[in-house]
């Protein structure tokens, strides 16, 4: 039985889902929502996140209409719309909630539940492991350029002291690079590195597990299945899929390693 953070976090999929069939945008199940789908006809009973991913032409015209198209009730959250989001892959957030987690809880930002939509890239197979790195940089560099409105002082250790002030010193250095400077390299290494040949790889520069390198057969045509007694889009080797990023995927990891979210604000 879903939790009510599971149930409202399903009503933004089955919006989303109906603006992508509506336009014709190609979406699948990403990661654990999509392992959820095959091992559990569902959410994974201790988790409560729902992700999915598009190619990159899919995203960008998704995200030219799902404002309009998903209406007031949401927020479409990227780093054109929200000067202090530091994520290179959008979030819709329904309004009207509140969903504050630990590493952003003193950023001033739209913080409702939302759902995770990462975009994936055709690359040249040979850059494929170097524009990863070049982008996990550069996402680094964003994402220190909030970090002082994230951080509290929970303790007063030398240890602890030294390390924050190494933070913020980066924090300085980054900042004088500057925020849209930084976005437009990322845009630019991004665009750059996308091509249209036969001989390129599936990559999301979004999220970090592993391998994140995928033949384009696995994902194309992309078929449906159930989840949560609703038929939505996967992979269409999703058990390939699965399993290079999880291995054994149908065997469940011991408890201690079931992590969940644990929000430090929640309202529905």
């Amino acid at each position: 039985m879903m939790n009510d953070l599971q149930k409202a976090v399903l009503e933004i999929l089955i919006d989303v889902d109906k603006v992508c069939r509506e336009n014709d945008i190609i979406y699948f199940l990403d990661s654990g929502t999509a392992l959820g789908a095959v091992r559990h006809g569902g959410f994974i009973p201790w988790d409560d996140d729902i992700d999915i991913g598009m190619p990159r032409d899919d995203y960008e015209k998704f995200l030219k209409i799902a404002q309009e198209k998903l209406g007031d009730e949401y927020f479409v959250q990227t780093l054109d719309t929200e000067k202090k989001y530091h994520k290179i892959f959008a979030k819709i957030r329904k309004n009207g909630t509140k969903f504050v987690e630990p590493a952003t809880r003193n950023v001033k930002m739209h913080q409702g539940i939302y759902i995770d939509v990462f975009p994936y890239d055709c690359i040249e197979r040979e850059r494929a492991v170097e524009s990863l790195q070049e982008l996990d940089q550069l996402r680094y560099r964003l994402h220190c350029m909030t970090l002082p409105d994230c951080m509290e002082v929970p303790s007063k250790s030398i240890k602890y002291i030294k390390k924050e002030i190494k933070t913020r010193i980066k924090f300085f250095v980054f900042k004088l690079y500057g925020r849209q400077k930084t976005i437009e390299k990322i845009n630019n290494l991004i665009y750059e590195n996308s091509n249209k040949k036969e001989d390129c790889v599936l990559v999301s520069y979004a999220y970090n597990i592993f391998p994140l390198i995928f033949e384009q057969n696995i994902f194309f045509p992309a078929k449906e299945i159930m989840f949560e007694e609703h038929s939505f889009f996967v992979q269409h080797d999703v058990d390939k899929y699965l399993t290079l990023i999880y291995g054994d995927y149908m065997q469940l990891p011991d408890e201690e390693n079931r992590l969940t979210h644990s929000p430090l604000e929640l309202e529905l």
